[in-house]
């Protein structure tokens, strides 16, 4: 951290930048499988491991969400980014709707309106209804035009209460963990299924997007893309190298095609063979005139080259490996990650606008006498303010920041152990406890001083 380093004040921003928080469906929902909703291909993947009973509780939302929703007005949070969950709104992903999962939705997002939170809604945030990976899933070019068919219906549903919409919610580790890796859902592995899976899904938001705006040409409309910086130990050649093909799969592959400049098959030559996926007109379908491009950023990666590693031939190295602080995830703490994916997005020419759409801290938060002390997340809410400043000042056409999460909430494979929130859960009873970092948040929002003294008590509802 530079020794010049100095919180910005609320009034440094413009008066009309976004501060919101950010949640998807499935992880707070919880019980996909009661109220007519349908299977999802999460559930399914995880049928035999004990972490599917926290994803299966959430954290109490569905009944809860009012709860919540006063508490992000209560801080000063003013966008509100949720996902929908298609296997909540149709149970196998075509036909019917389930009308409980509808009238759901409607009640949430007419309680944004009254409340005067803006909705930012999310058509994928890595779930769909189990019956259509049944079929292939991604793997599957039909998926393409079952999710356009999707993304249709939540226009003509909703739009009369949302005007900001993400297609896809990272679909780097969509395809990355689920479809080559196999540990999240639906738990594909190897190139025959990553390679589809990459053109299907940029065809579907390409799709997707021309879809929606015929209903709502007034809507904006973005993705989300999951980025970070990636360094190397050394700047000799074969790291340099290295370093290259990493950055291009982790940063570029989605990004790219949506912009009209192809795959990277420069750093990426085995990507020739999606090729196979391809159709004549795919190219100009899957470039994206977005309204918006949403960055998510959580810490950097260092590499380091290793000839036998398949296809990428690079190592990540730890941080607790190179001795660095590091969070509940195992992920290096590292803020600068925001100004560094910035500033290197603003080389690309004609980009949309840019929202910080995730950004966060995992930890191993405790309530104890009714409080939850967390000043590792101040520090880094206090450091990402700083930094997406700094990427204001070098021109970056920055527009809002989410913070994620609100409250915690179910951390896929990792269960609800690692605690993203700003608002503590009790998963046992599912109340709602402010910490130390949401009460830094509400007065830095509210005042123009950067600092504040810590209230009485941070809790909401019964002390456990």
């Amino acid at each position: 951290m530079p020794k010049s380093f100095k919180i910005p004040d609320r009034s440094d921003f413009p008066l009309n930048f976004k501060f919101g928080s950010a949640c998807s469906a499935l992880q707070i929902e919880g019980e996909l499988n009661r109220k007519g909703a349908g299977l999802s291909n999460w559930e399914h993947f995880l049928r035999k491991k004990p972490v599917l009973q926290d994803l299966k509780m959430g954290n109490g939302f569905y009944e809860k969400f009012q709860e919540d929703l006063k508490i992000a007005k209560t801080l000063g949070l003013k966008e509100f980014r949720l996902s929908i969950s298609w296997s909540r709104l149709q149970l196998n992903g075509r036909g019917d709707l389930n009308h409980e999962g509808l009238d759901f939705y409607l009640n949430l997002l007419k309680s944004c309106q009254d409340l005067g939170l803006e909705p930012w809604v999310t058509l994928y945030h890595w779930d769909h209804p189990q019956a259509l990976e049944e079929e292939g899933g991604w793997t599957n070019r039909d998926m393409v035009e079952a999710f356009s068919d999707f993304a249709e219906i939540c226009m003509q549903l909703f739009s009369a209460y949302v005007s900001k919409w993400f297609i896809f919610n990272e679909p780097a580790v969509v395809a990355g963990a689920g479809h080559f890796l196999g540990v999240h859902a639906p738990g594909r592995k190897g190139m025959r299924n990553f390679l589809p899976c990459i053109h299907h899904i940029l065809l579907a938001q390409g799709r997707a997007f021309r879809r929606m705006k015929s209903i709502d040409s007034k809507a904006e409309i973005g993705t989300a893309l999951s980025m970070m910086p990636v360094h190397v130990p050394s700047l000799k050649g074969s790291n340099l190298k290295a370093n290259a093909r990493v950055d291009a799969l982790m940063n570029r592959l989605f990004l790219e095609p949506a912009l009209g400049l192809d795959y990277p098959y420069e750093a990426l030559p085995w990507l020739k063979k999606i090729k196979k996926y391809m159709e004549p007109n795919d190219k100009f379908e899957i470039q994206v005139d977005f309204d918006f491009i949403g960055v998510q950023t959580y810490t950097r990666l260092m590499v380091e080259h290793k000839w036998y590693i398949p296809f990428i031939k690079a190592q990540l190295k730890t941080a607790e490996s190179r001795g660095k602080l590091y969070n509940a995830m195992g992920w290096e703490i590292y803020p600068r990650a925001v100004y560094e994916v910035l500033v290197r997005l603003k080389s690309y020419k004609n980009l949309p606008p840019l929202y910080i759409s995730e950004t966060g801290i995992p930890l191993k938060d405790e309530l104890q006498l009714g409080r939850v002390e967390d000043p590792k997340r101040v520090k880094y809410i206090k450091e990402t303010l700083f930094f997406a400043k700094k990427a204001m000042h070098q021109g970056v056409d920055l527009k809002g920041i989410f913070f994620w999460s609100l409250t915690d909430n179910v951390e896929w494979i990792h269960g609800n152990k690692p605690r993203f929130g700003l608002v503590h859960v009790n998963y046992r009873t599912n109340e709602r406890t402010l910490k130390a970092s949401a009460h830094w948040l509400k007065s830095w929002l509210g005042s123009k001083k950067s600092e504040f003294k810590q209230p009485a008590t941070a809790v909401l509802g019964t002390r456990e």
